[in-house]
C-alpha cells in the first residue's frame, strides 16, 4: 500500500491531530486508496515536524466545485510519532531528496507520494547521521574547497565498493578539512609568532598587520593575525573534555562518528547504506 506526507495548513490540505479525515481540494483526481498510509507533516511547532501516522480507511469525493475536486479521506486515528524529528533532521535521509542545495523544494505540496524506505526511516524518527553530516559539511565548505574535494573524490571513487560508503565518505572529508583548513591554522599561528617577534624588536613601527588575498573572501584581504586568533581558540575549545565540547557545540562531526560506530546504530546506518545503494 502507499505510503503518504501530508501537511496541515495548506491551500490544498485540510487536517489536525485532533481530527478523524484529511480534506483535499485538487484540479485533478486523488490517488489516495484505503489502506494507504499517512505521515503528518507539521506546522503547528516551530519547525515543520513529523508528528503523526495513520492508516487510510475510506476515500470519497463530496463536492466538485469549479475546476476543483474536494475529496474527504477517512483515517482510523492519527497516533503520535515515538520520535518527533523536525523536517530539517531528514533532508539528507530522504530518497526522494534529490536537490541538496535546495531540500525544502521536495515538501512544497500539500500531499505527496514517498517510497516505503522514507516512510520507515520517518516513523522509526532514525535520520542517516553519515550521510547527513558529509553533505552539510560538504555544502558548507566555499567553492573552491568543495571542488577540489569533489575532484580528488571521483579520481579514486568506486560506486560499487567500500569508497561509496557515505561513512567513508565523512571520515574522508573530514581528513581533507583537517588538511587544508586546520594545517593551514596552525601555519598562521606560526605566522602571528613571527609578526609579534618582528613587532615586539622594534621593526614594525607604522604597527601594520599582515593580510593574505582570499579569492573566496568578500573583500578580498584577509587579516591573518585575526584569523590565527579564530584558530587558536578552535585549538582551545579542541582540547577540552569531551562533555564540555559536546556542551559548546565543538568538535561534533568527530563526536558523531563515534556514535556512528557504536554497534547498535552501526546497523541503522548500515540499512540507509543499503538504501541509498539502490539508488546508485
Amino acid at each position: 500500500m502507499a505510503k503518504w506526507i501530508v501537511r496541515d495548513q495548506t491551500t490544498s490540505v485540510q487536517t489536525g491531530p485532533e481530527r478523524d479525515s484529511v480534506i483535499f481540494r485538487l484540479r485533478r483526481s486523488l490517488s489516495v486508496k484505503p489502506e494507504d498510509s499517512f505521515i503528518l507533516l507539521s506546522s503547528e511547532m516551530t519547525e515543520r515536524t513529523f508528528t503523526h501516522e495513520a492508516l487510510v480507511t475510506g476515500v470519497e469525493q463530496v463536492k466538485e466545485e469549479e475546476e476543483v475536486r474536494v475529496f474527504r479521506v477517512t483515517i482510523d486515528k492519527w497516533k503520535t510519532l515515538e520520535r518527533q524529528l523536525p523536517l530539517d533532521d531528514f533532508y539528507y535521509s530522504l530518497t526522494i531528496v534529490r536537490n541538496l542545495k535546495k531540500p525544502y523544494l521536495h515538501f512544497r505540496q500539500g500531499y505527496r507520494r514517498i517510497p516505503e524506505g522514507d516512510y520507515q526511516s520517518i516513523v522509526h524518527g532514525e535520520p542517516f547521521l553519515a550521510r547527513t553530516l558529509f553533505l552539510e559539511l560538504l555544502l558548507a565548505l566555499p567553492d573552491m574547497l568543495r571542488r577540489q574535494f569533489t575532484i580528488e573524490g571521483d579520481l579514486f571513487l568506486d560506486l560499487e565498493g567500500e569508497n561509496s560508503l557515505f561513512l567513508n565518505r565523512l571520515t574522508r572529508l573530514l581528513a581533507f578539512v583537517n588538511e587544508r583548513v586546520l594545517t593551514v591554522g596552525s601555519q598562521l599561528l606560526e605566522i602571528r609568532a613571527t609578526w609579534e617577534a618582528i613587532s615586539s624588536s622594534g621593526a614594525n613601527e607604522g604597527g601594520v598587520e599582515p593580510y593574505f588575498d582570499d579569492e573566496e573572501a568578500s573583500h578580498g584581504a584577509v587579516n591573518i593575525l585575526r584569523q590565527a586568533q579564530l584558530f587558536q581558540q578552535l585549538q582551545t575549545e579542541l582540547a577540552l573534555p569531551e562533555e564540555e565540547q559536546i556542551a559548546r557545540g565543538v568538535n561534533l562531526f568527530g563526536l558523531a562518528l563515534q556514535e556512528i560506530n557504536e554497534p547498535d546504530r552501526n546497523a541503522i546506518e548500515t540499512r540507509f547504506e543499503d538504501l541509498f545503494a539502490t539508488l546508485r
